[in-house]
């Protein structure tokens, strides 16, 4: 706007030629420069100034019109505006500032500005009056160019008619131009580390969206650095080659530094390019030139921020070089710290068991186990190890292994056959060069080796594994080969597991502890475990291969032991005495590892006995007693030879052609309480099936039973026990012997049965059942106190108590006992 422009008329001549003339008025229009405007930032525009003079007083301008050139719809209204600071009562000295409102108006549909001024008008003053027209556009004005037209002015005079003549410039053209935007965002990456020599590296990821293509003048970036603690740190000696780079087209703008001190920052330009229309990602990458683990950088893009008293900001425009630009958001906009990271590796050895002992001949003994740890921002190679030691010799082909799967286990040997020399271990030559530990993970690790066949003697049959004082890690980095360098290693203290070294393992057998009882050993059939031996290893699993076994007594009626491990049905091994060694009755040979009882391990071996039949030479009432008492084992890894002189022994068994399988009670569990002569017990005997023809099939011929009668309340006449075979109950048998053990408990025995009335030979696979009966005189001698009473008959079948005769129609042997698991059996519980 132009402002304390004033118009003199000095000529004296001009003066009297417009006296001359009757009311004339001169407009002098001034020379307005031209403008351009943007509607979203300012909405009005200076249209016109004019002078209106006249020499004729009493002279007022009524009105003035515009019209308007341009688009139409842009100008919403104008205000007409005239400079009256110097009317002070007496025409003043003009100030240029147009501060009085004439009048307003809002744009005609005829595209013309009318000012009609109240009254009588606007008196023109000596001086002459200053005009100034404002106008007001719409928000939304079309672009293009606006100018008003010479005004049309209606002026009253005292002299009546008036003659209006225009002068001077052209009023300004005013353009209308519409805002390009232009907003500007970062989005990452994200915080991360990076290493000091990493190349085009991105610290900020630049979206730029413009609304139009802009030339691009300046794009100001500032670069801030920071170490560990917090303080800044020169910016400048932790990057160079910065640039921008648009990541689909790929192409690069370098920056150029900024003049000027920015402290330890530092500023960079990014000039002269073209930001397409729409949305485009710039990357700011730089090359990294050092810093220490720690240390970090980022990328701010200033737009209207002042450093050191200059303003700073992003610089564009429009293609055609004029139209504006606005830019948002404004200020700083900064990206994620990127935090440098120097290659390092940390390496703990892992805890082990306090101790360990091995055996000579030993693979695989695992003897140090760590960890390997990338810290930094790139994956680094492993290359080498070494380990020292005591007594490394006492290994051979020790091996480096390596969890692949991560899963806690080692699965793979990454170098092996490597030996000892001067007390050292190195793995130089990793599969493949080495492995490969990804930055920011932990890869374990595993030294192993063979025990030697022949270690050193004792003190020194040990050895025990730790990292060499010297480079006892090697590595380098994935990417460019750089080898790391001493202080980029952390080794943590450790060492490996103590391993003390014998020449073989321990072995023992010895009684289970499960003691058997004595049986009846059936002619012609298998017998039941006899003996149960617990064989046990240690450091080493041991190969049984030989089991030797003496019989105490007769062994005629023997036709060979069996071996089962653990409880299997199917033997293991036979001992006969063509397989035992000499001073054995009885061998078992095993092939080699038929018999593995594993380190720390042990086994059952269960011993029974095939009895030969009477026809084959089984002798019904041999006895004997099996002893294990030679064992012959084979260190699985020493290969070691090992005998063990035991002496494990079953109890007495003896030989019968035939036997009882079973002895139950054959009445139910419960019954009332009878009276007069009853039933007070059932047993049933039931013979196992046999193959001993010899004289035809043997049977079991039962000779002396005994009963313990136990009572409650109950009175019985113990002259009237009798026993009889259920088959027929008309043929009984009295007692030898009824014995008072206590008050109502008495022992009923019955001698010589097989010569009785009652007498059944029970044979092969038969089964017989005898009765117990007595006369109760009274069922309860307390029924009148409200009192119950009881009765319970038990069969004893101890060796005192129970006998019988393995018999066939040639031989006859008395047997006691039944060499069944139980010794008494309970009848029937009567109760009143």
């Amino acid at each position: 706007m132009r402002t304390g422009r004033k118009t003199r008329y000095e000529n004296l001549e001009t003066r009297e030629l417009l006296a001359a003339i009757t009311a004339k008025v001169a407009v002098f229009t001034s020379n307005v420069g031209d403008q351009s405007m943007v509607t979203e930032w300012r909405d009005t525009a200076i249209g016109a100034e004019e002078m209106v003079v006249t020499l004729q007083p009493w002279t007022h301008i009524k009105s003035m019109s515009y019209g308007i050139q341009g688009p139409r719809g842009g100008v919403d209204s104008g205000v007409l505006k005239a400079d009256l600071t110097g009317r002070d009562g007496t025409w003043g000295e003009l100030d240029g500032y147009y501060e009085t409102t004439l009048a307003t108006d809002q744009v005609a549909e005829d595209g013309k500005l009318s000012f009609n001024l109240p009254g009588w008008g606007m008196q023109i003053p000596e001086q002459g009056l200053p005009l100034q027209v404002e106008m007001q556009f719409h928000d939304t004005a079309p672009v293009g160019k606006y100018r008003l037209n010479e005004p049309a002015l209606s002026v009253k005079s005292s002299y009546g008619r008036v003659q209006v003549l225009q002068f001077g410039y052209k009023n300004p053209t005013i353009t209308v131009q519409q805002c390009a935007e232009l907003n500007v965002g970062i989005d990452g990456p994200a915080s991360q580390t990076i290493s000091p020599d990493d190349d085009d590296v991105v610290l900020a990821r630049v979206n730029f969206d413009a609304s139009e293509a802009l030339n691009t003048y300046s794009i100001p970036v500032l670069l801030e650095g920071s170490n560990a603690g917090g303080q800044t740190i020169d910016a400048g000696e932790l990057v160079t080659d910065v640039e921008l780079r648009n990541v689909v087209t790929g192409q690069t703008i370098d920056a150029v530094m900024a003049p000027g001190d920015y402290g330890d920052s530092q500023l960079y330009l990014f000039e002269s390019f073209v930001l397409d229309q729409g949305r485009s990602t710039w990357e700011i990458r730089v090359d990294m030139t050092g810093g220490e683990s720690g240390d970090r950088v980022r990328a701010s893009v200033l737009d209207g921020v002042d450093i050191n008293n200059r303003w700073w900001g992003i610089q564009t425009s429009q293609l055609d070089g004029n139209g504006p630009v606005e830019t948002s958001p404004g200020g700083t906009i900064s990206g994620n710290w990127q935090e440098i990271s120097v290659p390092h590796v940390t390496v703990t050895p892992r805890a082990m068991q306090s101790s360990l002992h091995v055996v000579e001949n030993q693979k695989n003994v695992e003897v140090f186990v760590f960890d390997v740890y990338a810290e930094g921002a790139k994956d680094l190679l492993t290359t080498a190890f070494a380990f020292e030691g005591e007594h490394l010799v006492n290994g051979q082909n020790y091996a480096v292994w390596f969890d692949s799967d991560k899963d806690g286990s080692r699965d793979v040997i990454i170098q092996d056959g490597i030996v000892s020399v001067n007390g050292e271990v190195h793995a130089d030559n990793l599969v493949s060069g080495g492995i490969v530990v990804p930055a920011g993970s932990t890869d374990r690790f595993w030294l192993t080796t063979d025990i030697a066949s022949s270690s050193l003697p004792a003190p020194d049959n040990t050895l025990q594994v730790w990292f060499a004082s010297q480079n006892p890690v090697e590595a380098e980095t994935l990417d460019d080969g750089a080898s790391l360098t001493n202080n980029q290693f952390t080794i943590a203290s450790g060492v490996g597991v103590p391993v003390t070294i014998y020449k073989h393992g321990t072995f023992r057998a010895e009684q289970d502890s499960m003691l058997l009882q004595p049986r009846l050993m059936l002619g012609g059939a298998q017998s039941e475990s006899l003996v149960s031996a617990e064989f046990g290893a240690d450091l080493e699993a041991g190969d049984v291969y030989y089991v030797g076994l003496d019989v105490e007594g007769d062994a005629g009626s023997i036709d060979r032991f069996e071996l089962f491990v653990n409880g299997s049905a199917v033997p293991l091994a036979v001992a006969t005495p063509g397989g035992a060694e000499p001073g054995d009755d009885f061998g078992a040979r095993m092939n080699a590892q038929q018999l593995i009882v594993g380190a720390g391990e042990e086994k059952d071996v269960a011993i029974s006995a095939r009895i030969k039949s009477d026809v084959n030479g089984g002798v019904s009432g041999d006895t004997f007693t099996v002893v294990v008492d030679t064992v012959y084992v084979r260190g699985v890894t020493s290969s070691s030879q090992s005998t063990l002189n035991v002496d494990i022994r079953s109890p007495e068994e003896t030989v019968v052609m035939s036997k009882l399988t079973s002895v139950t009670n054959a009445g139910p569990t419960t019954a009332a309480m009878p009276s007069g002569v009853a039933e007070i017990g059932s047993f049933q005997f039931v013979a196992a099936a046999n193959v001993n023809t010899r004289d035809n099939l043997n049977r079991v011929d039962l000779d002396q039973l005994t009963f313990e009668v136990n009572t409650l309340n109950v009175e019985l006449d113990t002259l009237s026990f009798a026993l009889y075979n259920k088959a027929n109950a008309a043929l009984t048998a009295i007692p030898s012997t009824v014995v008072v053990l206590s008050p109502g408990c008495y022992r009923v025995t019955f001698t010589d049965l097989r010569h009785s009335a009652p007498y059944v030979a029970i044979g092969s696979g038969a089964s017989a059942t005898f009765g117990l009966r007595v006369n109760v005189t009274n069922p309860n001698t307390a029924a009148a106190s409200g009192g119950e009473s009881s009765l319970r008959t038990t069969l004893d079948l101890r060796d005192d108590y129970f006998s019988w005769f393995d018999e066939d129609f040639g031989t006859s042997t008395q047997i006691n006992g039944t060499g069944l698991a139980d010794d008494f059996i309970r009848g029937m519980l009567l109760q009143g």
